[in-house]
């Protein structure tokens, strides 16, 4: 049993062999020739990407930006045959979109049926769009919209959120500890039994939990909680993130770091002085997020046993009595594309 988990990584120099195949094999598919992709190895406007399932190869995505005028293209979305009719391609797709906030244009061949209606489809699953269009430009359909850089909101958590809460929880943590953690123990991860547990946790007070909404407040991209910090040696008056988790589909947009801005808030109204959390040793994109938060290892580390491994923690600390210094003091509101939680 492994756990099911659709990844879009950027592709770096080792990648392109694998991105070349998967090139011919699409174009074979698609009765065209293969482009040229050098730009997408040396120039920064250009963007290759390896969809994986699983941790295993399932296909690629090419993106380009026009330099006139900022435009992004998306050249290419290949799903290889085994991982089709999953839902990997409009997962791919939304994810894609939501990494380059802009003007986009997409362009299908128009005997694809199946392609113009994907799109059709995966647009309309966007709440955000603008300026829509389709319309046939010689043998192709094309699709021209704007997908604004996202606000949304953060607010207080609710009952209802517990579904979405606990989808997202195990979805990044099979996404951040992939090769950290067993692969038996992400397997065993259940949405079901975390709802429970959050539900439980928001209804009673047992922490306090913040979450980050689409515009429309209906999709929760990731949520905070906060509480007192349970350690026996803790600092006096000190807080604990208790748990931050944001969708892997939209890592890097900013929400993270809205989360933390509205938990650092509600945790100095709550009286705190200090805050704590605990992270991964050897999950440097945690460790990284947080040091540029303000955080700093206090010296504290225990042993965890997860699955039949046993990992290594750290406890970071930050102070919340000194002005916020952090980088993300000076990050513009979310929306950004800092954000790597």
């Amino acid at each position: 049993m492994t756990a099911a988990f659709t990844e879009l990584r950027r592709a770096d120099a080792d990648d392109r062999p694998l991105v070349e195949a998967m090139l011919v094999e699409h174009c074979a598919e698609l009765c065209i020739a293969p482009g040229d992709i050098e730009r997408y190895w040396r120039d920064d406007n250009y963007f290759p990407f390896l969809i994986q399932q699983d941790g295993r190869l399932a296909g690629f995505a090419l993106v380009r930006r026009r330099v006139e005028d900022g435009r992004f293209e998306l050249a290419e979305l290949h799903v290889r045959p085994e991982w089709r009719r999953h839902g990997i391609g409009r997962w791919a797709a939304r994810a894609l979109l939501w990494k380059f906030p802009g003007e986009w244009k997409v362009e299908t061949l128009p005997r694809l049926d199946g392609a113009r209606d994907f799109w059709r489809s995966t647009l309309s699953t966007l709440p955000r769009l603008a300026d829509v269009s389709e319309r046939t430009d010689g043998d192709r359909s094309l699709f021209r919209f704007v997908l604004p850089p996202g606000r949304g909101a953060v607010r207080p958590a609710r009952a209802s959120d517990a579904a979405a809460i606990a989808r997202i929880h195990v979805h990044a943590w099979q996404a951040a500890y992939r090769g950290l953690l067993p692969e038996s123990f992400l397997a065993s991860l259940s949405a079901g039994e975390r709802e429970a547990y959050w539900r439980d946790a928001i209804v009673r007070r047992s922490a306090t939990v913040f979450v980050a909404t689409d515009d429309a407040d209906r999709d929760l991209n990731g949520w905070i909680a906060i509480g007192p910090a349970r350690d026996a040696d803790a600092p006096a008056g000190a807080g604990e993130v208790l748990g931050h988790c944001v969708d892997p589909m939209i890592w890097s947009n900013g929400v993270g770091t809205a989360l933390w801005r509205a938990a650092r808030e509600a945790l100095g109204q709550l009286g705190f002085r200090r805050v704590l959390l605990w992270a991964l040793a050897d999950n440097r994109r945690a460790r990284s997020f947080y040091q540029r938060a303000g955080f700093g290892p206090d010296g504290s580390e225990k042993t965890i046993v997860r699955g039949e491994s046993e990992v290594r923690e750290i406890r970071y600390v930050t102070d919340l009595a000194r002005p916020d210094a952090s980088v993300f003091a000076q990050l513009p509101p979310p929306g950004d594309a800092a954000d790597p939680a």
